[in-house]
């Protein structure tokens, strides 16, 4: 490894960039069709999640603050997916993975809330069609994210970082939607009330995990 570290920090020589996996990229792409049809089914029939949703949804606010949080996922997923540099892709990763393993936990919790059993035929697929997907991703995630770090190469150098002013910022909201993202999906009943209208336990656990998801990134 000493060896090889030394060939290649020689002039003429330029150090091997990892690059994004296909899987990996297919699976952005993936990812951000699911989120944009579910971002789709909640904004589109923000008043109708007990016939084409995985559960019912009340008030229907929350239905839409939901599918924008969905659509607003989707640039993110594509544009990682163009990348052709694993370093520029990873930041969306982990934040999927997370939001979809929090999710798992959120249905898992609540699967009573479920139209698992519902009559209507379009809640009922949509309902284990969520539950297909939310336990699929993560696994398939973590899967294709073993083989993607095994790929040989490594990071590019960085360029200028960003201003003390804007990294402040960033890390101030990222920790502020972090803190209130674990507050609403770990201790719903005492959080919840502090949002600008009715969450249920689950749907404070839902957008819990959305912010969660987002403060990591």
């Amino acid at each position: 490894m000493c060896v090889a570290a030394l060939f290649m920090s020689q002039p003429g020589h330029t150090p091997v960039v990892r690059p994004v996996i296909a899987p990996m990229r297919w699976l952005l792409y993936a990812a951000s069709t699911l989120v944009f049809l579910a971002g789709l089914q909640l904004t589109v029939f923000t008043e109708q999640t007990d016939t084409y949703f995985a559960w019912t949804i009340t008030p229907p606010l929350t239905a839409a603050f939901l599918g924008a949080a969905y659509w607003a996922a989707v640039p993110v997923e594509v544009i990682a997916a163009r990348q052709t540099i694993w370093a520029k892709a990873r930041v969306a990763v982990p934040a999927i993975w997370l939001f979809t393993t929090l999710t798992l936990v959120a249905t898992l919790l609540h699967f009573g809330k479920f139209h698992f059993s519902s009559s209507v035929a379009s809640a009922q697929g949509a309902a284990w069609f969520w539950l297909a997907i939310y336990v699929g991703v993560p696994v398939v995630m973590l899967l294709i994210g073993w083989l993607q770090i095994r790929t040989p190469g490594g990071d590019p150098p960085r360029g200028p970082p960003a201003a003390i002013w804007m990294r402040a910022l960033v890390l101030g909201q990222g920790v502020g939607m972090l803190a209130f993202g674990v507050g609403l999906f770990a201790i719903p009943d005492i959080i919840a009330p502090s949002w600008p209208w009715t969450l249920t336990t689950l749907t404070a656990r839902a957008i819990g995990a959305w912010l969660i998801g987002i403060g990591v990134a």
